[in-house]
């Protein structure tokens, strides 16, 4: 009140046009400090807002980190009872399922009932069936394109894991890993039987392989579909869920 009594006096001290102009611009200034105020008041707003956000980014977080591995479970629940057979050449006279009741025939182990039985493409494309997403054939360095993997899917986890016991028992016992030749089929290769895995730890496989070829760690596998990694001879074991765990231990001293 004071301020516009001052300005009044100044003003009545002008001529007309003078006091009109500077009235004017008070007017202007007034109008833009109210602005100002209203602008700082929503950046409050704002500021507040982001706060709150930024308050919520560790539950979030959290949220995430479990929705991950939920669909991690889930996608390993899918492909709990498939395995793969994987050296088995294309042009072989043995259908799929002769090939995998030879395979238990190998290792002393009754044929168990099979849900379902294929071959994947030798050459995977960008638009596979959806059927075929939760597998993959194992790294080949000779990448023999005559030879592909055969899916098996049983109907329970239990029979697949004594299977690849039955496996094991027989490779320890014969001191040599199944060939063609213990499938009664032409040739001498190594065949190899593995389970399936989520495509997340399929990457996290071969990445750990990776390392394992360069002496960086001592030994790289996956069981009952998750991976496990040692960075040296007589460690224990470790369950590894992302790269960066598997990077970690590898650094370490």
């Amino acid at each position: 009140m004071q301020n516009c009594r001052q300005l009044n006096n100044l003003s009545n001290g002008m001529p007309s046009r003078q006091a009109g102009r500077l009235l004017e611009k008070i007017e202007m200034l007034s109008h833009d400090v109210a602005g100002l105020k209203q602008t700082h008041k929503l950046l409050e707003v704002r500021l507040n807002a982001v706060e709150a956000l930024t308050d919520n980014i560790p539950i979030l977080q959290h949220h995430l980190r479990d929705m991950k591995s939920e669909l991690e479970s889930q996608a390993n629940e899918l492909i709990s009872t498939d395995l793969i057979i994987n050296g088995i050449p294309e042009n072989t006279e043995k259908a799929c399922f002769d090939v995998f009741k030879s395979v238990c025939t190998a290792v002393g182990l009754q044929t168990p009932p099979v849900r379902e039985i294929f071959r994947l493409p030798s050459k995977q494309t960008n638009d596979s069936s959806a059927r075929n997403e939760n597998h993959s054939a194992p790294q080949n360095n000779n990448n023999h394109s005559s030879k592909s993997a055969i899916i098996v899917k049983l109907f329970s986890a239990q029979v697949r894991n004594e299977l690849f016991k039955a496996v094991a028992k027989y490779c320890k016992a014969s001191k040599k890993p199944l060939s063609l030749q213990d499938l009664g089929i032409d040739g001498n290769a190594q065949i190899h039987i593995h389970e399936c895995l989520s495509k997340s730890n399929r990457e996290l496989m071969h990445h750990a392989s990776q390392l394992k070829r360069q002496s960086l760690l001592s030994s790289a596998y996956s069981f009952r579909g998750r991976v496990f990694v040692r960075k040296d001879k007589g460690d224990k074991a470790l369950p590894i869920r992302n790269r960066a765990e598997i990077d970690s231990i590898v650094a370490a001293g």
